[in-house]
């Protein structure tokens, strides 16, 4: 996604990401085209720093045929890519790696051009060869995950049979997964759940609490439950 500060910044900026033929302004309204090679100027792009490896790549093809142009970036996590341009940074391009802290940047009114998405993420899920648990969606990997770990801790742990544990479920995917119910997480979490013998308490994920601050207090409410729960076992 990415934020514009003005319509040459704009041009130079969809150049780098798409390598599209550029049309540069002299100003707001002028609209004459330009070649490539009358880009110039500097353009500073705040990146997420899972692209740096892309955005570098195409920085570097980039320059071998604009070299009147300098590119600076600056590689962070998103959300301190916000903070530093809304503390004054000055920045041309902002890309996010995700929705929210885009909406976060636009809610305070620091973009001069709607935002554009520019990438999708698409998740690949590896499994051990054969796939002895039948994994074939993200759903299957909560139970999956639960179940790989109690494996490995029966083999591995000396008297597991002795061992007491309890199981904390994040998110609605892996509640729903692990409890076997498609109820709304409100009513889901607070309480005790059982899983094959082994007490479960659901929570809400941490991504949904950033989202949503008020439901804090209810996800602190379960990981106090959770630790109730592990000192009566």
């Amino acid at each position: 996604m990415l934020r514009m500060r003005t319509p040459i910044r704009l041009i130079v900026a969809s150049f780098v990401v798409f390598g599209l033929v550029a049309t540069a302004c002299s100003d707001e309204s002028d609209t004459t085209p330009a070649t490539g090679s009358a880009i110039a100027g500097a353009v500073v792009v705040f990146a997420a720093s899972s692209l740096t490896e892309a955005f570098t790549e195409m920085a570097d093809a980039f320059a071998a045929d604009h070299p009147d142009v300098n590119l600076t970036f600056n590689f962070a996590g998103s959300g301190d890519l916000f903070t530093q341009i809304s503390e004054g940074a000055p920045a041309d391009v902002f890309v996010s790696a995700d929705a929210a802290n885009m909406t976060r940047l636009t809610d305070a009114a620091l973009n001069a051009g709607a935002p554009v998405t520019i990438a999708r993420n698409t998740f690949e899920i590896i499994v051990e060869r054969g796939n002895p648990q039948s994994i074939t969606e993200l759903a299957d990997l909560a139970d999956a995950t639960v179940e790989t770990a109690l494996a490995l801790a029966r083999a591995e742990v000396p008297g597991w049979d002795k061992v007491r544990c309890g199981i904390v479920a994040l998110g609605k995917t892996a509640v729903t997964r692990l409890t076997g119910s498609d109820a709304s997480m409100a009513s889901l979490r607070g309480r005790l759940h059982d899983y094959r013998g082994i007490p479960l308490i659901a929570t809400y994920h941490p991504a949904y609490l950033l989202r949503n601050l008020p439901d804090k207090l209810k996800g602190w409410e379960d990981m106090m439950l959770a630790k109730k729960t592990m000192a009566g076992l």
